[in-house]
């Protein structure tokens, strides 16, 4: 890369880093001002969302291939011959991507980022845009708190920095956002203890409920859910099994099943791509024996349930020591081979 074109691409960076930082600062102080005139709170939500398209086209300049880094922000590529006879791309037009054009563009340079909190958002963005939001201040608000989180995540795994260093002193405004967050995400983690106390799940099966999202609008403020006065930790449930179970999202009120909700993370979180099964690879989610949902790990690194708490019964072949698949369980310790063997000296007996 030319001295001139990395000149261009600082450039590019740093004015789109500054705007970002610029929205951010404005968005938050929205944010604070919300707690005494609800209305500020629409325009935090616009500016806080603006800051996280411009900190995210900020990463793809840096993460950009091409000469200029400005070119892997644009909404339309097309193929080039370079001067010195090798292919490039050329941004055409002036419109940049919008949110699935971000995504596949990370995607395509192998950077995986949890899109939710970015979602949640923005569908409340559009709603102020181009409808009207009919959400609570406080969930309003807990979009916000969940933006700052992502731009924390962001921090670290696009520009490989801490908040501190990316931000300087907006970082500390982030911090003094947590109040209205964390208090209703604790409520959330606290509803779900009728399932430990009835013994539907464990203590371990807790701690991936408290990490899902919700499969509309992608918020993780999911409670259990024992009535109309929302998550509660003195709530009870009169059902006889965990499939019987809801969980609700506390931002759009949607209702998921529980049993549902494992399955959706563990296929999100743990199933290998259609591409890796395609050159040889496994699928690691296998139907739990047990509770018979697709909830089961089965890889180098997990072996059981995350649902039912599912193990193996038994982990190597008592005749030849080969690791038993979760398929293999149905052979009395056998691998399926020493389990035909086995069966063929029966025949020819």
């Amino acid at each position: 890369m030319s001295d001139t074109a990395t000149q261009t691409q600082s450039t590019v960076q740093s004015l789109i880093l500054k705007n970002a930082i610029s929205s951010l600062r404005i968005g938050l102080e929205d944010y604070e001002l919300s707690k005494e005139y609800p209305d500020r709170i629409l325009s935090s939500i616009r500016n806080v969302y603006a800051s996280l398209l411009l900190f995210l086209k900020e990463g793809l300049c840096r993460l950009s291939p091409m000469d200029t880094g400005e070119e892997f922000i644009r909404a339309k590529l097309e193929p080039i011959l370079k001067p010195n006879g090798s292919l490039g791309v050329s941004g055409i037009g002036d419109k940049t991507i919008d949110v699935d054009g971000i995504q596949r563009r990370y995607k395509l340079v192998n950077v995986r980022i949890d899109w939710n909190p970015l979602l949640l958002i923005q569908k409340e963005r559009n709603n102020i845009e181009h409808l009207y939001s009919n959400s609570q201040i406080t969930v309003l608000q807990s979009a916000i708190c969940e933006a700052s989180t992502f731009i924390i995540d962001i921090s670290k795994i696009v520009f490989h920095t801490d908040p501190t260093t990316l931000l300087g002193d907006v970082w500390s405004q982030i911090c003094d956002i947590k109040d209205i967050y964390l208090p209703l995400k604790n409520r959330c983690n606290s509803s779900l203890a009728p399932l430990l106390t009835r013994g539907f799940l464990d203590q371990n099966a807790i701690s991936f409920v408290e990490e899902f999202s919700c499969p509309d609008c992608g918020s993780k403020l999911l409670y259990l859910f024992t009535g109309p006065d929302g998550p509660s930790e003195y709530g009870t449930i009169h059902l006889r099994k965990a499939d019987d179970c809801e969980l609700m999202c506390y931002a759009c009120h949607t209702k998921i099943p529980l049993y549902e909700a494992f399955e959706k993370f563990i296929h999100n979180n743990y199933e290998i791509s259609y591409r890796d099964i395609k050159y040889g690879g496994s699928s690691r989610v296998k139907l739990c024996l047990r509770c018979g949902h697709h909830t089961f790990i089965d890889d180098s690194h997990n072996d059981f349930c995350l649902y039912c708490g599912y193990e193996k019964e038994n982990l190597h072949c008592s005749r030849c020591g080969e690791l038993l698949s979760l398929e293999e369980q149905v052979f009395d310790g056998l691998c399926s081979d020493c389990f035909y063997e086995y069966q063929k000296t029966l025949e020819d007996d």
